[in-house]
Order: structure tokens, then sequence, then C-alpha cells
């Protein structure tokens, strides 16, 4: 008796399977619909963010040029050395740096971006995936 397994998976295996693509597709389309309707409500207040910081970042930029120049030639007229002068200024600006760095972190922390709907949503997608799944 010639006994062949039908390579052909069921027609209730191939449905699930199109309904498991077509549902991923639409949770997909979802998903990045609601994310890009919340970057553009942050956009407004990210794009007049960026806007102000490189105002201040290209005059600062010109007024740190000049300033660090006065401060290097007055400490090195004071200490009768440029090398010295230069890793005092340094090490001054370094220490600088480091405030700048730890306020913006301070920042970050108490006024973080979020997304909220969008991570609720991916949330409840996967609770509902794992419950697909499940039964």
């Amino acid at each position: 008796m010639n006994h062949v397994a039908n390579p052909e998976p069921s027609p209730g295996v191939l449905q699930l399977l199109r309904d498991l693509v077509h549902e991923l597709g639409t949770y997909i389309r979802d998903a990045t619909q609601l994310l890009s309707g919340e970057l553009q409500v942050q956009a407004r207040v990210l794009g007049t963010l960026a806007a102000l910081a490189l105002a201040g970042v290209l005059f600062s930029g010109a007024a740190f040029l000049l300033f660090s120049l006065a401060i290097v030639a007055a400490v090195a007229h004071a200490v009768q050395s440029w090398g010295v002068a230069l890793l005092l200024v340094g090490a001054l600006y370094s220490l600088l740096a480091g405030g700048f760095g730890w306020a913006v972190r301070r920042l970050l922390q108490t006024q973080p971006l979020r997304f909220p709907r969008t991570w609720e949503r991916v949330r409840s997608d996967a609770e509902y995936f794992k419950e697909k799944l499940a039964a």
C-alpha cells in the first residue's frame, strides 16, 4: 500500500497564517501611525528647542573662542607660561562641561520624552497576542 503524506498544510492552518499576517500588518500600521502622531505633537517643541540651541551654539561658540583666548593670555601673563595657562584653562572648562552635563542629565530625569499612548497600545497588543497564541 503506497501511502504518501500530504505536503500541503490544511486550509485551517493556512487561514490562521493569513489572519496572523493580516493582524500583524494592521498592528504595525496602527502603531506607526500612533507614534507618528505623538512625534508630530512633540516635533513643534523639539523644533523650537533645536532652533534656540543652534542660535545659542553659534553665538556662544564665537564668544567662547574670543573669551578663551583672553583668559589664556591673562593666565599666561601671570604664570609666564603658555603651557601652564592652557592646562589651567582646560581644567576649568572640563569642570564647567561636567556641570552642564549634570544639568542636562537632571533635566532629562525630571522631564523625559515619553510616548504613553504608543507604549500602552504596544503593551495591550502584546497581551492580546499572548492570549491568541495560548488559545
